[in-house]
């Protein structure tokens, strides 16, 4: 629209396009106005409107002397709907106020006068200067010797505290611009955020009364229960309730308070016009009486009640009417009209339509404009219910404020009512009465807003036994609030194990042990055929490490693989793949010689010391699996401590042969545990443990596997 400001909002779903808008129009500038002054004489003046415009609201003012010789007060210009207006008003200027010339002799002995006045006062003040310090002059000096101290008199106790200050008459214009903010002592800000949509139309019971006398036609019938047909086809069934009464002089039940929407539409096609005369108090008393019989729903208290009387306003019984309308809204309920012609006086239907009448009148020119006015009938009955669809809550949940947008207010995310799980991964928005957070507010009908043009809202994938979302974002700042001390938790939540925390480990394999020494020439193999024992003992050390590694999160936990005997080194550096570390473990052959924990260890300090330390830094370990204790303790000592100071866990496995699992006070003295984490559920009740460095087992694949 040319001369408008504000904007205009397009949306499209599902092919329909959707239009809003918040558009005013502007005043241009230089439009001009008329000021037209009462007092005689005063003529008339013009105010122009600023050279920028005005925008619709917008207001400037200038001062009446400037139009209006003689005057004070104010003149402004106002925009209005793209229209200047005037407002403001100028009175007359006192008469004391107006100037005056005076002769110049006046004004000659004035100013001598105050000369000859100035020149008395500098003469007073330098005689009583003169005095005083003649006076202090006169005085006797007293030596410092003789002076006494002088202690204060004692203070009066009172024994009532003072009156408060009286207070002060404060005159205080009239406020006529809304008030930003505002000293309060409690906490005022809200702690719920919430996202609006509309949800289904709320509980109604309607009685549509459509008029067939002999003013109204065939034709004109027929349109009026086209007009129903298009009510009933936009009002969900249940909640909204329809009863049809059909009137001349005599009384026509159609059909009674029915929710059934298919039924409506048969009985509105069985209606047939009948010619008769016109009453008005048996429609509206039929109407009252089926509103109060009994209804399958909630308590009529939480119900909206309304009567629609379609009809040309013509009737012989204006006072039953009357008395019958009176009825209705002592009840609480809404009688409209939509009045067709002109035969009927407005004034009487306004008086029967309830307040405000401009809303509850719809006035047609003829029956031809009936299938428009099923948009107006329906904005002005039927209230559709506020859902909360998405919230974010500090602490309480009930105490809310709506928000056009709630990505852009910090907090957490909560599951409000009305989402419903699809599958342990996956959430869907499908509101239904009664169970959803459902807004005090209420808006009216609109035909661009359908419940089902709802657009789908996939919140995150939430675990099934999971009451709340995992925060990731940084902490919203707290909210002021006064509250006393808390005692119990606001918000309860369920938790659950998830993938495992980040881990940096190094497994050592001992590939030099006597076990899985090479076989001598005069060495058998074991009972049945197969591999010899020794080779046998070091498939199970393999085997174990692989079970190990296929226990845990990658790439959460990352693994690193050092071989050592006589010789020690890296096979496979930290990796989040499972299959490449297990290629590296399938690479390490037994070997005959002796071995020493220092230069493993050394290798697995390197790998770790190269990964970094900090808060955000994983948690380091390092695992050696053997069946012999250290050859070099002092060495692998001050590994050891080096691998503490890092922050590191030393842990030890050994699988004793023989089936005896003696005692290894070496390793033991150079493990470094790590402090057990705090165990949830039954575990929590269990006393506390010991941290354990050295794992010791029999060297049998049942063991192994259990350790």
């Amino acid at each position: 629209v040319a001369g408008a400001s504000g904007s205009v909002r397009l949306e499209c779903f599902q092919g329909a396009v959707t239009a809003s808008h918040d558009c005013g129009l502007r005043c241009a500038g230089g439009a001009s106005v008329s000021a037209v002054g009462v007092a005689p004489g005063n003529g008339s003046s013009q105010l122009q409107v600023p050279a920028a415009g005005l925008a619709h609201g917008a207001w400037s003012t200038q001062a009446c002397e400037l139009h209006f010789g003689g005057t004070q007060g104010s003149l402004g210009v106002i925009c209005l709907g793209g229209r200047p207006r005037v407002f403001g008003q100028c009175t007359p200027a006192p008469a004391g106020e107006a100037a005056t010339e005076c002769p110049d002799e006046l004004v000659w002995g004035m100013s001598i006068l105050g000369a000859v006045g100035l020149l008395c006062l500098c003469l007073a003040l330098a005689a009583c200067a003169w005095v005083l310090q003649r006076q202090r002059r006169s005085d006797p000096v007293v030596p410092l010797s003789q002076l006494q101290a002088i202690v204060p008199a004692e203070p009066r106790q009172l024994t009532q505290p003072p009156p408060p200050p009286a207070p002060r008459a404060v005159t205080v214009e009239q406020q006529t611009l809304p008030t930003l903010c505002s000293p309060a002592e409690v906490q005022t800000l809200p702690q719920v955020y919430a996202e609006l949509v509309r949800g289904c139309q709320m509980p109604l019971d309607i009685v549509c009364c459509v008029d067939s006398g002999y003013s109204v036609g065939e034709d004109g019938f027929g349109k009026a229960v086209s007009l129903l047909e298009s009510l009933v086809q936009n009002l969900e069934m249940p909640p909204v309730q329809v009863g049809v009464v059909q009137f001349n002089h005599a009384l026509l039940v159609a059909s009674e308070l029915c929710a059934d929407g298919p039924a409506l539409l048969r009985c509105l096609g069985d209606m047939t016009y009948q010619l008769g005369g016109k009453k008005l108090g048996p429609p509206l008393s039929k109407a009252a009486e089926m509103l109060q019989a009994l209804r399958p729903f909630e308590d009529s208290s939480q119900r909206k009640r309304a009567v629609v009387m379609l009809t040309d306003g013509e009737t012989t019984d204006l006072a039953e009417a009357a008395q019958a309308v009176s009825a209705l809204k002592r009840q609480g309920v809404v009688v409209l009209f939509v009045l067709i012609g002109e035969q009927a006086p407005p004034s009487a239907v306004m008086n029967m339509a309830s307040e405000p009448a401009e809303l509850h009148v719809i006035s047609l020119r003829s029956y031809g404009e009936l299938p428009a006015a099923c948009q107006r009938v329906l904005e002005r009955l039927v209230d559709v219910a506020m859902w909360v669809r998405r919230a974010k809550c500090v602490v309480d949940l009930p105490a809310y404020q709506e928000v056009a947008d709630i990505d852009c207010v910090p907090g957490y995310e909560v599951m409000v009512p009305g989402w419903r799980p699809k599958d342990p991964c996956t959430w869907a928005w499908e509101p239904q009465l009664g169970g959803c957070l459902q807004d005090p507010q209420v808006a009216p009908w609109d035909k661009s807003y359908r419940r089902c043009w709802e657009p789908p809202l996939p919140p995150p994938p939430l675990p099934q036994a999971a009451v709340a979302e995992v925060q990731t974002d940084p902490a919203p700042p707290p909210l002021a609030h006064s509250a006393g001390v808390q005692t119990d938790p606001v918000v309860k939540v369920s938790l659950e194990a998830s993938r495992q925390a980040p881990l940096d480990l190094v497994v050592c394999l001992h590939s030099s042990t006597s076990s899985s020494s090479a076989p001598s020439p005069g060495s058998s193999p074991r009972a049945g055929g197969g591999q010899p024992a020794e080779a046998a003992s070091f498939e199970r050390a393999k085997a174990f490490v692989d079970c190990l590694a296929s226990s845990v999160h990658m790439p959460e936990v990352r693994l690193a693989l050092v071989s050592f005997h006589r010789a020690s080194r890296v096979l496979c550096d930290f990796t989040g793949e499972l299959e490449e570390f297990r290629a590296r473990l399938r690479e390490i052959a037994p070997s005959g010689s002796e071995s020493r924990l220092a230069p493993p260890l050394r290798l697995a300090l390197s790998l770790l010391s190269s990964v970094g330390a900090g808060a955000a830094a994983p948690a380091k370990a390092v695992l050696v699996v053997t069946d012999g204790g250290a050859s070099d303790p002092e060495e692998a000592r001050l590994v050891s401590g080096a691998l503490k100071n890092l922050g590191a866990q030393l842990l030890f496995v050994r699988a004793a042969k023989g089936g005896s699992c003696s005692e290894s006070p070496a390793l033991r003295a150079l493990a470094v545990p790590g402090q057990r984490p705090p165990r949830m559920g039954a575990a929590a009740a269990e006393p506390p443990q010991a941290p354990q460095g050295l794992f010791e087992c029999e060297d049998g694949p049942q063991a192994l596997r259990q350790l």
